[in-house]
Protein backbone atom coordinates (compact mmCIF):
# COMPACT_ATOMS: atom_id res chain seq x y z
CA UNK A 1 0.00 0.00 0.00
CA UNK A 2 1.10 3.51 -0.37
CA UNK A 3 0.39 6.61 1.84
CA UNK A 4 0.18 9.78 0.10
CA UNK A 5 -0.46 13.09 2.35
CA UNK A 6 -2.06 11.40 4.98
CA UNK A 7 -4.68 9.55 2.97
CA UNK A 8 -4.73 5.58 2.41
CA UNK A 9 -4.48 4.72 -1.21
CA UNK A 10 -4.11 1.14 -2.31
CA UNK A 11 -1.18 1.04 -4.74
CA UNK A 12 -1.22 -3.05 -4.66
CA UNK A 13 -2.69 -6.09 -3.02
CA UNK A 14 -2.46 -9.79 -2.93
CA UNK A 15 -6.01 -11.61 -3.55
CA UNK A 16 -6.54 -15.13 -2.98
CA UNK A 17 -10.26 -16.47 -3.18
CA UNK A 18 -11.21 -20.30 -2.74
CA UNK A 19 -15.27 -20.57 -3.81
CA UNK A 20 -17.19 -22.80 -6.01
CA UNK A 21 -18.63 -22.33 -9.55
CA UNK A 22 -21.67 -24.03 -11.18
CA UNK A 23 -21.18 -25.37 -14.67
CA UNK A 24 -24.21 -25.86 -17.02
CA UNK A 25 -25.02 -29.42 -15.25
CA UNK A 26 -25.28 -27.59 -12.04
CA UNK A 27 -22.09 -28.68 -10.86
CA UNK A 28 -20.44 -27.47 -8.14
CA UNK A 29 -16.89 -26.98 -8.98
CA UNK A 30 -13.40 -26.22 -7.15
CA UNK A 31 -12.73 -22.46 -8.12
CA UNK A 32 -9.25 -20.44 -7.32
CA UNK A 33 -8.53 -17.29 -8.04
CA UNK A 34 -4.62 -16.10 -6.82
CA UNK A 35 -4.41 -12.76 -7.93
CA UNK A 36 -2.25 -9.03 -7.70
CA UNK A 37 -4.42 -5.99 -7.73
CA UNK A 38 -2.41 -2.76 -8.79
CA UNK A 39 -3.77 0.28 -8.87
CA UNK A 40 -3.14 2.49 -12.42
CA UNK A 41 -5.57 5.91 -11.30
CA UNK A 42 -5.66 8.08 -9.04
CA UNK A 43 -8.68 7.42 -6.06
CA UNK A 44 -11.93 8.81 -6.62
CA UNK A 45 -14.29 10.12 -3.83
CA UNK A 46 -17.42 10.85 -4.41
CA UNK A 47 -17.80 12.98 -1.17
CA UNK A 48 -14.90 15.43 -2.10
CA UNK A 49 -14.62 15.15 -6.37
CA UNK A 50 -18.20 14.86 -7.34
CA UNK A 51 -18.93 17.70 -9.46
CA UNK A 52 -21.18 20.40 -7.18
CA UNK A 53 -23.28 21.09 -10.92
CA UNK A 54 -24.54 17.72 -10.44
CA UNK A 55 -25.52 17.38 -7.34
CA UNK A 56 -27.29 20.72 -7.48
CA UNK A 57 -28.83 19.45 -10.56
CA UNK A 58 -30.07 15.92 -8.97
CA UNK A 59 -31.41 18.35 -5.60
CA UNK A 60 -33.30 21.05 -7.81
CA UNK A 61 -35.25 17.83 -9.37
CA UNK A 62 -36.77 17.05 -5.74
CA UNK A 63 -39.49 18.84 -3.25
CA UNK A 64 -37.96 20.57 -1.05
CA UNK A 65 -38.90 20.20 2.61
CA UNK A 66 -37.70 19.17 6.29
CA UNK A 67 -38.07 15.55 5.56
CA UNK A 68 -36.10 16.24 2.39
CA UNK A 69 -32.84 17.53 4.10
CA UNK A 70 -32.92 14.84 7.13
CA UNK A 71 -33.14 12.12 4.37
CA UNK A 72 -30.19 13.89 2.43
CA UNK A 73 -28.13 13.53 5.74
CA UNK A 74 -29.26 10.66 7.28
CA UNK A 75 -28.94 7.99 4.56
CA UNK A 76 -25.54 9.75 3.49
CA UNK A 77 -22.52 7.10 2.64
CA UNK A 78 -19.30 7.86 1.96
CA UNK A 79 -17.77 5.91 -1.23
CA UNK A 80 -14.74 5.92 -3.23
CA UNK A 81 -12.92 3.98 -5.92
CA UNK A 82 -9.56 3.04 -8.13
CA UNK A 83 -9.21 1.47 -11.53
CA UNK A 84 -6.71 -1.06 -11.71
CA UNK A 85 -4.91 -4.28 -12.81
CA UNK A 86 -5.60 -7.38 -11.50
CA UNK A 87 -2.73 -10.30 -12.66
CA UNK A 88 -2.61 -14.25 -11.69
CA UNK A 89 -4.33 -17.32 -12.46
CA UNK A 90 -7.96 -18.64 -12.57
CA UNK A 91 -8.42 -22.54 -11.18
CA UNK A 92 -11.25 -24.07 -12.31
CA UNK A 93 -11.78 -27.83 -11.30
CA UNK A 94 -11.72 -30.01 -14.24
CA UNK A 95 -9.83 -27.61 -16.94
CA UNK A 96 -6.35 -25.71 -17.28
CA UNK A 97 -5.50 -22.66 -15.23
CA UNK A 98 -5.39 -19.94 -16.82
CA UNK A 99 -3.36 -16.73 -16.59
CA UNK A 100 -5.17 -13.49 -16.54
CA UNK A 101 -3.92 -9.94 -16.77
CA UNK A 102 -7.17 -7.76 -17.05
CA UNK A 103 -8.55 -4.10 -15.92
CA UNK A 104 -10.95 -4.06 -12.53
CA UNK A 105 -12.18 -1.22 -10.30
CA UNK A 106 -11.97 -1.87 -6.61
CA UNK A 107 -14.19 0.71 -4.76
CA UNK A 108 -15.73 1.30 -1.11
CA UNK A 109 -18.56 2.39 0.93
CA UNK A 110 -19.27 2.96 4.14
CA UNK A 111 -22.17 4.75 6.52
CA UNK A 112 -24.75 4.98 9.07
CA UNK A 113 -26.63 2.05 7.16
CA UNK A 114 -26.50 0.29 3.75
CA UNK A 115 -30.07 -0.08 3.06
CA UNK A 116 -30.61 -2.08 -0.62
CA UNK A 117 -34.49 -1.19 -0.46
CA UNK A 118 -33.68 2.73 -0.80
CA UNK A 119 -33.05 2.22 -4.36
CA UNK A 120 -35.74 1.85 -7.23
CA UNK A 121 -32.39 0.96 -9.69
CA UNK A 122 -29.58 2.38 -11.27
CA UNK A 123 -27.44 2.49 -14.45
CA UNK A 124 -23.53 2.48 -14.00
CA UNK A 125 -20.77 1.76 -17.38
CA UNK A 126 -17.59 1.31 -15.95
CA UNK A 127 -14.89 0.71 -18.44
CA UNK A 128 -10.89 0.98 -19.83
CA UNK A 129 -10.97 2.26 -23.00
CA UNK A 130 -7.74 1.53 -25.38
CA UNK A 131 -6.02 4.81 -25.05
CA UNK A 132 -5.84 4.05 -21.46
CA UNK A 133 -8.91 6.36 -20.11
CA UNK A 134 -10.62 4.84 -17.38
CA UNK A 135 -14.42 5.81 -17.26
CA UNK A 136 -17.39 4.92 -15.07
CA UNK A 137 -20.74 6.98 -15.86
CA UNK A 138 -24.12 6.85 -15.12
CA UNK A 139 -27.35 7.31 -13.51
CA UNK A 140 -29.12 6.69 -9.60
CA UNK A 141 -32.41 6.40 -8.51
CA UNK A 142 -32.91 6.71 -5.04
CA UNK A 143 -36.48 8.10 -4.58
CA UNK A 144 -35.73 8.69 -0.42
CA UNK A 145 -33.13 11.14 -1.62
CA UNK A 146 -32.53 12.30 -5.05
CA UNK A 147 -34.85 10.27 -7.94
CA UNK A 148 -31.62 10.99 -10.66
CA UNK A 149 -28.53 11.87 -9.87
CA UNK A 150 -26.40 11.94 -12.58
CA UNK A 151 -22.80 10.90 -11.89
CA UNK A 152 -19.24 9.61 -12.67
CA UNK A 153 -15.69 10.76 -13.81
CA UNK A 154 -13.06 10.27 -16.89
CA UNK A 155 -9.46 9.05 -15.60
CA UNK A 156 -7.70 10.40 -18.67
CA UNK A 157 -4.30 8.63 -19.81
CA UNK A 158 -1.89 11.55 -18.34
CA UNK A 159 -3.16 10.60 -14.52
CA UNK A 160 -5.89 14.35 -14.52
CA UNK A 161 -9.04 13.23 -13.53
CA UNK A 162 -12.38 14.95 -14.69
CA UNK A 163 -15.94 14.67 -13.22
CA UNK A 164 -19.53 14.27 -14.82
CA UNK A 165 -21.41 17.48 -14.87
CA UNK A 166 -24.69 16.05 -16.62
CA UNK A 167 -25.69 12.96 -18.26
CA UNK A 168 -28.11 13.36 -21.26
CA UNK A 169 -29.52 9.59 -21.27
CA UNK A 170 -33.82 9.13 -19.79
CA UNK A 171 -33.20 6.19 -17.39
CA UNK A 172 -36.79 6.01 -17.01
CA UNK A 173 -36.99 4.86 -21.07
CA UNK A 174 -34.14 2.83 -20.86
CA UNK A 175 -34.52 -0.82 -19.15
CA UNK A 176 -37.73 0.47 -17.09
CA UNK A 177 -39.44 -3.01 -17.15
CA UNK A 178 -36.65 -4.54 -15.76
CA UNK A 179 -34.70 -6.11 -18.98
CA UNK A 180 -31.11 -4.71 -19.93
CA UNK A 181 -31.39 -3.86 -22.94
CA UNK A 182 -28.62 -5.31 -25.47
CA UNK A 183 -27.23 -2.26 -26.85
CA UNK A 184 -27.68 1.82 -25.54
CA UNK A 185 -25.86 4.77 -25.61
CA UNK A 186 -25.81 8.16 -24.14
CA UNK A 187 -24.12 11.87 -23.77
CA UNK A 188 -22.23 13.03 -21.68
CA UNK A 189 -19.90 15.95 -20.05
CA UNK A 190 -16.95 16.10 -17.74
CA UNK A 191 -14.33 18.70 -17.12
CA UNK A 192 -16.08 20.63 -20.06
CA UNK A 193 -15.40 18.21 -22.72
CA UNK A 194 -18.37 16.18 -24.54
CA UNK A 195 -18.36 12.78 -24.65
CA UNK A 196 -20.97 9.88 -26.84
CA UNK A 197 -20.98 6.85 -25.16
CA UNK A 198 -21.90 3.50 -27.26
CA UNK A 199 -22.66 -0.05 -25.21
CA UNK A 200 -23.08 -3.25 -26.74
CA UNK A 201 -23.92 -5.94 -23.70
CA UNK A 202 -22.32 -9.32 -24.51
CA UNK A 203 -23.49 -10.98 -21.37
CA UNK A 204 -24.57 -10.46 -18.38
CA UNK A 205 -25.08 -12.77 -15.24
CA UNK A 206 -27.84 -11.95 -13.20
CA UNK A 207 -27.48 -12.22 -8.89
CA UNK A 208 -29.06 -10.93 -5.98
CA UNK A 209 -28.03 -8.79 -3.22
CA UNK A 210 -29.01 -6.88 -0.21
CA UNK A 211 -31.11 -7.79 3.46
CA UNK A 212 -33.92 -9.97 1.76
CA UNK A 213 -32.36 -10.14 -1.73
CA UNK A 214 -34.17 -6.56 -2.54
CA UNK A 215 -31.35 -6.02 -5.18
CA UNK A 216 -31.36 -7.41 -8.62
CA UNK A 217 -27.78 -6.74 -10.57
CA UNK A 218 -27.57 -7.28 -14.20
CA UNK A 219 -23.68 -7.45 -14.81
CA UNK A 220 -23.56 -6.83 -17.86
CA UNK A 221 -20.20 -7.84 -19.52
CA UNK A 222 -20.18 -5.51 -22.50
CA UNK A 223 -18.10 -3.67 -25.34
CA UNK A 224 -18.01 0.07 -25.36
CA UNK A 225 -17.02 3.06 -27.52
CA UNK A 226 -16.50 6.17 -26.40
CA UNK A 227 -16.03 9.49 -28.85
CA UNK A 228 -14.44 6.98 -31.45
CA UNK A 229 -12.32 4.69 -28.68
CA UNK A 230 -13.12 1.43 -28.38
CA UNK A 231 -13.16 -0.57 -25.15
CA UNK A 232 -14.13 -2.90 -22.28
CA UNK A 233 -16.03 -3.35 -19.20
CA UNK A 234 -19.59 -3.61 -17.15
CA UNK A 235 -22.80 -2.06 -17.38
CA UNK A 236 -24.08 -2.90 -14.07
CA UNK A 237 -27.87 -2.10 -13.96
CA UNK A 238 -29.30 -2.52 -10.66
CA UNK A 239 -33.35 -3.07 -9.96
CA UNK A 240 -35.17 -3.09 -6.93
CA UNK A 241 -36.47 -6.80 -6.06
CA UNK A 242 -39.94 -7.13 -4.38
CA UNK A 243 -40.00 -11.15 -5.03
CA UNK A 244 -37.16 -12.26 -2.20
CA UNK A 245 -34.49 -15.12 -3.81
CA UNK A 246 -36.04 -16.72 -7.53
CA UNK A 247 -36.35 -20.18 -6.45
CA UNK A 248 -33.53 -20.97 -9.22
CA UNK A 249 -30.76 -19.05 -7.29
CA UNK A 250 -31.49 -20.95 -4.32
CA UNK A 251 -31.39 -24.69 -5.64
CA UNK A 252 -27.62 -25.15 -5.20
CA UNK A 253 -26.32 -25.07 -1.80
CA UNK A 254 -22.65 -24.06 -1.19
CA UNK A 255 -20.92 -26.46 1.59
Amino acid sequence: MRHDHGTLTFQSCFLIIFTRAVDQENQLLQTDFVLTWTACTPYYDFDTDMEPWAVADAMAREPWSQEFFHNLQDMHQTHYEQFGTFEGTVSVEGYQDRKIIIKGLRDHSYGKYRDWSLFHRYGLQMLHLEDGTFVNVGIVSMPATTSRLALGYVMNPDGSKSSVSSVDWDLSTCGEDGVQPKTFAFDFSAGGKKYHLECKVIRAPIFYIGFGWTAKIHEGLAEFTVNGVPGWGIAEWEYRNHGGLPEEFGSVTLE
